[in-house]
C-alpha cells in the first residue's frame, strides 16, 4: 500500500462496517490498524492492486457500494465505483498492460450469478462493459489462465456443491465456451477452490478444499488440466501416464505483441517438431520449425515479417505444436 517494497495487511469486518490496514516495516514490525469505516453498507470482500501504474497498490471494498480506494503519497482518494457487488478481483483481464475490474454477485434467491467487468483505460478511468447474467447459483469465482493463452478465464464454484464451471476468456472482455467440472459432493458445509499448474504440463488444474463439523471420506479434490478442455483424476504432465506428457510447457512472451515473439517449450525425449501459425479463419500463415529436437529446453521466435509480405493486421492469431505429426496444443496469439 505505501509502496516501500514490503507487503502490507489489509483487513475487513462487516459487522463493524470497516476496512483497516496495517503497515508492514519489513523487519517483522507492523503499524497499528488505520480504519476506513464505510457508510451505510457492510464489506463483503477486497481486492488489491495497483490500478493506477503509480507503484502503489489500491483497495477496492466490495458491498452494496464498490468503493475505489487509490493509495497516493498525499494519503487515500475515495472513489464510488458501482453498487451491489459481492466480490471481484483486479486483473489484467485483456492483457493490454492495465489492471481491470472484474466483479461477481451471487443472486442465490433467483439461482443466478452476475459478473460486470470494468476495462481500465488508463489514468484512473474505467469503461463498464454489458453485465453478464448466469443461469446458476455460484459460492465463490476465481481468475486464472486455464487455456495457457496469456488471458485469465473465469472459474465459478457452484452453489450445488456438484462442482465448477469455467467460462473461457476470448479477449476483448468477451467469454466463450464453457466447461463443467464435476466434483464429489460428500454432504460438505463449505469449500473453496485455488489453481495452479500441478504436474507441470504448462495449464492450470484445480484444487478443491473441502470442510464438514465431522469426518470427511475426502477432504481435497485434484481435476488434472489437459489444456484441451477436460480436468482428469490423474496427474497429466508424468512420464508415461499418457501420450501428452511428452511435451511439459508451450507458452509465448510477449503475448500480446505489436513486433515479436518467443516461443518456449520443453522435450523429454527427441520429437519431429511441428510449429506452425494460422489466422483467425485457419489459414497457414507460416511454419516456424519441422525438424526433430533433441530432449530440453527450446526457444524459437517469430517476428511478423515471417507471417507475410506485408504489414500483419492486429487481431488473434494461432500457434500450432505438433511432435512425430500428433497435435499437441494450440496457443492464441494476439497482436496489436
Amino acid at each position: 500500500m505505501d509502496g516501500n517494497g514490503h507487503p502490507d495487511l489489509i483487513v475487513s469486518s462487516n459487522g463493524g462496517q470497516l476496512w483497516g490496514e496495517l503497515y508492514n516495516d519489513g523487519i517483522g514490525n507492523f503499524s497499528t490498524p488505520e480504519y476506513m469505516y464505510v457508510t451505510n453498507t457492510y464489506p463483503t470482500g477486497l481486492a488489491c492492486g495497483d490500478l493506477n501504474n503509480d507503484g502503489r497498490d489500491d483497495i477496492i471494498v466490495f458491498g452494496a457500494k464498490v468503493e475505489i480506494y487509490y493509495s497516493l503519497a498525499s494519503g487515500l482518494q475515495e472513489v464510488l465505483l458501482c453498487e451491489h457487488q459481492t466480490n471481484g478481483f483486479i486483473e489484467d483481464f485483456n492483457h493490454d498492460g492495465k489492471k481491470d475490474i472484474i466483479c461477481f454477485d451471487d443472486l442465490a434467491m433467483i439461482g443466478l450469478t452476475r459478473v460486470t467487468m470494468f476495462e481500465n483505460t488508463g489514468s484512473g478511468n474505467f469503461i463498464k462493459h454489458d453485465e453478464i447474467v448466469f443461469p446458476f447459483s455460484t459460492a465463490e469465482f476465481y481468475l486464472s489462465d486455464f487455456s495457457n493463452d496469456g488471458l485469465p478465464d473465469i472459474l465459478f464454484q457452484l452453489y450445488s456443491n456438484s462442482g465448477h464451471v469455467i467460462y473461457y476468456n476470448q479477449g476483448d472482455f468477451q467469454l466463450g465456451d464453457s466447461t463443467f467440472v464435476a466434483v464429489t459432493d460428500y454432504g460438505e458445509q463449505w469449500r473453496k477452490c485455488c489453481c495452479a499448474d500441478l504436474d507441470g504440463n504448462g495449464y492450470n488444474d484445480i484444487v478443491t478444499v473441502r470442510t464438514l463439523y465431522a469426518k470427511l471420506p475426502s477432504n481435497v479434490d485434484l481435476k488434472f488440466n489437459d489444456g484441451h478442455g477436460r480436468f482428469l483424476d490423474h496427474p497429466l504432465g508424468i512420464k508415461g501416464t499418457n501420450n501428452i506428457s511428452e511435451i511439459l510447457l508451450l507458452k509465448s512472451f510477449p503475448n500480446p505483441f505489436c513486433d515479436q515473439t518467443f516461443f518456449e517449450f520443453n522435450l523429454i525425449s527427441t520429437e519431429l517438431v511441428n510449429l506452425s501459425i494460422y489466422d483467425a479463419g485457419g489459414k497457414l500463415l507460416t511454419c516456424l520449425i519441422d525438424k526433430k529436437l533433441k530432449p530440453g529446453k527450446h526457444n524459437i521466435a517469430l517476428k511478423l515479417k515471417d507471417l507475410t509480405e506485408h504489414p500483419c493486421s492486429p487481431g488473434y492469431y494461432f500457434a500450432t505444436l505438433n511432435l512425430n505429426g500428433e497435435h499437441k496444443g494450440t496457443l492464441k496469439l494476439i497482436i496489436y
